[in-house]
């Protein structure tokens, strides 16, 4: 391990996910049963282990990526439905 808590082979040139996490981060059994929660849960983590400065930008940009998200995957959703014809106009 680094002395940055990272797990890294520096002798390795391919990069994994290893080499962005540390141990603190792993979260075995999430409490939250929805996105907000999740999200809060993860970004608390990620602050501990000194990983985001300031947690309360961190947690609105994930926010804000999920609310994106979900409008996507909605459109999809609706628009797969569609006829074909409805879908090339």
């Amino acid at each position: 391990m680094s002395s940055s808590g990272l797990i890294h082979d520096p002798s390795s040139t391919t990069m994994t996910l290893a080499d962005f996490t540390s141990p603190g981060m792993i979260i075995p059994h999430l409490r939250g049963q929805d996105a907000t929660s999740v999200i809060q849960e993860l970004s608390q983590s990620m602050q501990r282990e000194g990983r985001v400065p300031d947690l309360l930008p961190f947690y609105h940009a994930g926010q804000d990526t999920f609310q994106i998200l979900e409008v996507l995957r909605q459109v999809e959703l609706r628009t797969s439905s569609m006829p074909d014809s409805s879908r090339q106009r």
